[in-house]
């Protein structure tokens, strides 16, 4: 049997000679392939003979575990076969090709490479300002709730002295209603009686009246009552 490589190596060196005549002489993979001859044996029966006498079991077995009864050989052959297709089609769609535009699509996809790159440079480096933006919003973060801490504890203590004002605003009330009180009780004790107040009024006339003839007959002083 010949050896895999070497039939693959012989195959692709006659497929490049000429590239008309590889194209003419590869069979394309939709190609029928050509029914193989069954072999025969050593008695000179063939494979279906020798199958016919097979055990009932035998052949159940083979149907179970599909197993192909296709040699390995031309399973090779074929894959060569496809290969050398494929490798001769696309030797002619090169040969096609000027080495101008083989030059310019190499160049395009150069440049497609190099924007390619800097879009990926340019990426990182966002990414790098993007990580950079997160740390410091994280900073901020961590100062913002700190100064939150710190507002919530000047508040508790801000509650604790309005309770304190309001307490001491409820004890200001009820000192000024009992300050009113007591200021009411003394205007009561202070107001006079009109007939009291007339009763003074000639009681200081006729006062008057007594240290006006005293002061006439100069026995006393009496400029400190008026």
């Amino acid at each position: 049997m010949m050896n895999v490589c070497d039939k693959k190596v012989k195959i692709g060196e006659e497929a490049r000679v000429d590239d008309a005549q590889s194209m003419t002489d590869v069979v394309p993979p939709s190609a029928p392939l050509k029914r193989q001859q069954p072999k025969k044996d050593d008695h000179g029966e063939s494979e279906g003979e020798v199958g016919k006498r097979l055990p009932i079991l035998s052949q159940v077995v083979k149907k179970r575990f599909h197993v192909d009864l296709m040699p390995f050989e031309r399973w090779v052959d074929v894959f060569l076969r496809h290969n050398d297709y494929y490798l001769a089609h696309q030797q002619a769609i090169e040969g096609g090709i000027s080495l101008k535009e083989k030059t310019s699509r190499m160049e395009s996809i150069a440049k497609s490479i190099a924007n390619q790159l800097v879009f990926q440079v340019e990426i990182q480096a966002k990414l790098s300002d993007d990580g950079t933006q997160v740390e410091t919003l994280k900073k901020q973060r961590c100062e913002l709730i700190e100064e939150l801490s710190n507002l919530e504890d000047g508040l508790k203590e801000l509650e604790s002295t309005l309770h304190d004002l309001q307490s001491r605003k409820a004890n200001s009330i009820v000192d000024l209603s009992a300050i009113k009180l007591r200021e009411q009780e003394l205007k009561a004790m202070t107001v006079i009686p009109m007939e009291n107040l007339e009763t003074c009024r000639v009681l200081r006339e006729a006062l008057n009246m007594k240290a006006s003839n005293l002061r006439v007959f100069g026995w006393i002083n009496f400029d400190c009552l008026e």
